[in-house]
């Protein structure tokens, strides 16, 4: 028998009760983009905000995101939002989004 094995961005996104869909809205891109990602077909490449909207809807600090990404912005940026989230404490849950509850 076939057992369907879930990529550990798609286990993170089913705790997070969220679709596909949901998580490309929230982030800004597309479902296939996501699908892609889950598939491990692409590295995602998130903007400083599409990263902070990825990991507070899925409920995780990038340094323990279980894929890499690309990040782009400034670098005085990128630091600034890894710091805060590395105030955040570690068993951060996931945010309700508007329009997504």
């Amino acid at each position: 028998m076939y057992k369907r094995v879930q990529s550990p961005l798609m286990r993170l996104r089913s705790l997070a009760e969220l679709t596909q869909q949901q998580l490309a809205d929230v982030v800004g891109v597309s479902e296939t983009t996501v699908r892609n990602w889950e598939k491990g077909r692409s590295t995602p490449t998130l903007a400083i905000d599409q990263l902070r909207r990825f990991c507070y809807a899925l409920g995780v600090k990038p340094k323990n995101l279980p894929l890499d990404i690309v990040i782009t912005g400034k670098i005085s940026e990128v630091v600034g939002v890894l710091d805060e989230f590395d105030r955040l404490p570690d068993d951060l849950s996931p945010q309700p989004i508007q329009g997504h509850e």
